[in-house]
């Protein structure tokens, strides 16, 4: 039986008084009155205005649209669908473009809006099995002189010492 509560209505519980944050017993710190739940109501009239993200989501989707386009695209997907619970797996996605790198996590971001898939766990899983691309050093470039310079500079200073 659904009661409201703080009403007289009997609950499960023991109705034993709590002390949750206060430093006395109140009726509205009593086990039955925090385990009670609101009844459904089915009024016509009263209608369901959908409540507004928290600000502290507002700030994790606009980090996510500031990572990449395709990031925050997918974060704000994954948020339309599940509200809050999608919270956790934009915190993640955020972590991913850290380890991996914002551009990389924006290609595989695109690659699961293509596919039609808002899930963290496909970007997770399709990063994690995407070959990485080898590091490869430049073995000329004009700020690196050639060790032979070196020698003769080094060879230069010495007789210059000596004499």
């Amino acid at each position: 039986m659904h009661r409201w509560a703080g009403s007289g209505a009997k609950s499960k519980c023991s109705g034993t008084p709590t002390r949750s944050g206060y430093s006395t017993c109140r009726p509205e710190n009593c086990c039955a009155n925090i385990c009670g739940k609101r009844p459904d109501t089915t009024d016509s009239k009263r209608k369901i205005v959908p409540s507004k993200p928290p600000l502290g989501t507002l700030q994790l989707l606009a980090r996510a649209d500031k990572a990449g386009s395709q990031i925050g695209a997918l974060c704000r997907g994954m948020h339309g669908r599940d509200g809050q619970e999608a919270v956790r797996r934009i915190q993640g996605m955020l972590s991913l473009a850290k380890k991996y790198g914002a551009p990389t996590v924006d290609d595989a971001c695109a690659a699961a809006l293509e596919v039609g898939v808002c899930e963290y766990r496909f970007v997770r899983r399709y990063l994690e099995r995407r070959p990485q691309l080898p590091l490869s050093l430049r073995q000329v470039d004009p700020l690196i002189r050639q060790l032979t310079l070196y020698r003769d500079f080094i060879e230069n200073q010495i007789k210059e010492n000596e004499a």
